[in-house]
């Protein structure tokens, strides 16, 4: 029989896979800002407001971490 994983082991695994798919889409959208083959300015625009958003994700995240560190 398997033993089922704790809640810290959960948690982690969960902050790992956010932590790991918000970064790799930063490093995504840095490049394609970086990117001189784009030069359409409102896609290249939308692609700095996505990232921004992704900062403030990861803001969050951090700020529930700390949360779910109380707990």
């Amino acid at each position: 029989m398997k033993k089922q994983p704790s809640i810290a082991q959960i948690k982690q695994r969960h902050k790992f896979m956010l932590t790991g798919t918000l970064a790799s889409m930063t490093s995504r959208l840095k490049q394609l800002l970086r990117d001189n083959m784009i030069i359409d300015k409102a896609f290249k625009s939308n692609i700095a407001d996505t990232l921004y958003h992704l900062y403030l994700a990861q803001n969050r995240l951090k700020g529930i971490e700390l949360y779910m560190e109380d707990e």
